[in-house]
This record gives structure tokens, C-alpha cells and sequence, in this order.
């Protein structure tokens, strides 16, 4: 049985995400960095930039027989740690929060079947801090996702 669509969705923002590179036309290779969906992709070098993708909420928009349809919100966010040696972490931001934006402005017709949309709703930069007192720019995105999945019958 396949993956819920909600988890595929991810899995896809990812591998559009992993095309950002310098030499596909991005300003940054962020494609080539950590992606992490679940605890078990963090990375040993957490002093490394890094993408996280998740879903938010995934409520139920309809329903029938044969398919249920869901909305997603979606976000993503590039994380560069202060001071981890990058030349201008901020400015990496910026032009990572860029990529990721035009990255996910995918043509619709291109879409998996169980994407009907993939839409832009936000996009900010911030600086945060975490528990250990590690400080990070932050680029994120937010999108929604309207995800359909086929009901398998009853055994």
C-alpha cells in the first residue's frame, strides 16, 4: 500500500526542492544540502545549513466513495546557523527563501496525480534561537496542497 498522499506531497516538495543548485540557475546549491522530513533525516552536522518540510494540518475538504480530498498547508524552511563559517548566512537566507519560491512555482499540468494544486500563500525571514542557545537565520515558505487519495476497498 502506498504512502498517504500528505506524506507524499513532502516527499515531492523535496525532490523539486533538491534541483536548486548554482548550475541548474539558482543562486544557491541548497539542493545539494540536508533535507529533513522526519526525525530520523537530522543530520550528525547540525551546524550546517538545512531544509525541513512538513505538513502543518491536513483536514478532510471532501469526501466520496471512491476518493477523499484534502487541503495541506505546507512549510518549508531553510535554516543557516549563525557563525557555522558561511560568508553572509543572512544574505544566504534571502537568496534561499528566492530559490525555494521559484522552485515550487511548478507548472500544475506537471503535478503527481495525487496533487490536484500546489500554491504559494507566504514566504518570510526571521532569525531564531533553539534550546541548546544556537542562533539561526530562517527562510520559510508556506504552500497548500489540495491532495486527493483513492479509497481501496473494505478487505
Amino acid at each position: 500500500m502506498a504512502e498517504p498522499a500528505s506524506w507524499l506531497v513532502l516527499e515531492y516538495i523535496r525532490d523539486v526542492l533538491r534541483a536548486i543548485t548554482v548550475a541548474n540557475g539558482y543562486r544557491t546549491d541548497l539542493g545539494d544540502g540536508a533535507f529533513i522530513l522526519d526525525d530520523s533525516d537530522v543530520p550528525d552536522d547540525i551546524d550546517a545549513p538545512a531544509t525541513v518540510i512538513e505538513a502543518t494540518t491536513v483536514p478532510v475538504s471532501t469526501s466520496s466513495r471512491a476518493h477523499i480530498n484534502s487541503d495541506a498547508s505546507i512549510t518549508v524552511e531553510f535554516a543557516v546557523p549563525r557563525g557555522d563559517g558561511s560568508t553572509n548566512p543572512k544574505l544566504l537566507a534571502h537568496r534561499a527563501r528566492a530559490d525555494i519560491v521559484k522552485a515550487l512555482m511548478v507548472d500544475t499540468r506537471t503535478l503527481p496525480p495525487f496533487i490536484r494544486t500546489l500554491e504559494l500563500v507566504d514566504a518570510q525571514l526571521f532569525g531564531a534561537d533553539d534550546a541548546s542557545g544556537a542562533s539561526f537565520h530562517i527562510a520559510q515558505v508556506s504552500a497548500r496542497a489540495g491532495l486527493t487519495e483513492l479509497k481501496s476497498p473494505a478487505p
